[in-house]
């Protein structure tokens, strides 16, 4: 499993069953089931059906500042919220 780091401009898509890195010079296609998590310290497009994949797949992405500071991270749920709970 790969730790994939952005520091330049780009667009992440889903592609098939791939991860497609489109940039200025070109595509590049990451099979999802190589990735553990997405690392972002540069400028990225994206949409909510990809962050919908992201989360199907379970692979977190975390954004940073081009300094490398942490602003934040969209985490896929590790389980069902809704059901009923049983206390014992």
């Amino acid at each position: 499993m790969k730790r994939i780091f952005i520091t330049s401009s780009r667009t992440l898509k889903r592609k098939s069953n791939t991860i497609a890195f489109i940039t200025n010079d070109g595509t590049r296609y990451v099979p999802y089931t190589e990735v553990e998590s997405i690392y972002v310290l540069g400028e990225v497009n994206l949409n909510k059906r990809f962050l919908s994949f992201l989360s199907k797949a379970k692979i977190p992405i975390h954004f940073f500042s081009s300094r490398g500071r942490y602003l934040g991270s969209y985490l896929p749920s590790t389980h069902h919220v809704s059901g009923y709970l049983i206390l014992k």
